[in-house]
């Protein structure tokens, strides 16, 4: 997660309180069972931002990020608060379902993501980090 969150640096994690979900831009950690994650880190645990919400629309192409919904038909950037030299490879267009999560790290060139593990699910999101 650099260059929000440092290697090394203490981070507290605080759940959802009953009724209150994750919201865009919430950096958190959660827990996953894919294969490329427990080689990456062996308790199965990550942290990374939430970029797009259930029910969203995610396109990444020409490393440019957009996500679409009710209020933003033509997309929006959820990426304004990083550096313009972050690039965001790949070649996404994900339609989330309930429940589901899009989350990419804010080091995206080194970030083992949605774009590579797809959408999270609710259930395992742990909480959100606060460093």
């Amino acid at each position: 997660m650099e260059p929000t969150i440092q290697a090394g640096q203490v981070v507290r994690v605080h759940p959802y309180a009953k009724g209150q979900l994750p919201q865009r831009g919430d950096i958190v950690e959660y827990s996953s069972s894919n294969k490329l994650v427990k080689q990456y880190a062996k308790s199965g645990k990550l942290i990374h931002r939430i970029i797009a919400l259930p029910g969203e629309r995610i396109t990444i192409s020409n490393n440019k990020v957009l996500v679409y919904n009710t209020q933003y038909p033509n997309g929006f950037n959820p990426d304004t608060f990083l550096s313009p030299k972050v690039v965001t490879a790949g070649n996404i267009d994900v339609t989330l379902g309930p429940n589901m999560y899009y989350i990419l790290g804010d080091n995206r060139s080194n970030s083992l993501d949605s774009r590579y593990i797809g959408p999270i699910p609710l259930k395992d999101i742990i909480g959100k980090v606060t460093p």
